[in-house]
């Protein structure tokens, strides 16, 4: 049974095609054209939404209560007409969507844009 003895070895490389030379290049940030500074990993979608919207001349933040309100007011009708309990705990889940949204919604209008 004993002709093969070579145990193949394989090392971890943390870089595109195994090319270690790019891994300083993977975490060197490159400025951003559009706003002239280095884009993070951080993703803002409050903040972005607000952008938008105010460049747009929708009042972003009505537009964010609206949408919080219509999640809490639609599983309450439901409520109303079926009084099951999986509504209810889908009334209380979407209570604090809701609430989770409205308060990231008003971060993003008072936040700071430069930020």
């Amino acid at each position: 049974m004993g002709g093969y003895t070579h145990v193949a070895e394989r090392r971890m490389v943390i870089s595109p095609y195994g090319n270690p030379a790019a891994v300083g290049r993977a975490w060197r940030a490159t400025p951003d054209p559009d706003r002239g500074r280095c884009s993070t990993m951080w993703r803002r979608p409050f903040l972005d939404f607000q952008v938008r919207a105010e460049r747009a001349g929708y009042p972003a933040l009505l537009l964010v209560s609206l949408l919080c309100l219509a999640i809490v007011v639609v599983p309450f009708l439901l409520l109303a007409l079926i009084e099951a309990t999986w509504v209810l705990v889908l009334a209380l889940l979407s209570l604090v969507l809701a609430i989770a949204i409205l308060s990231g919604g008003i971060a993003a209008a008072l936040a700071d844009r430069e930020q």
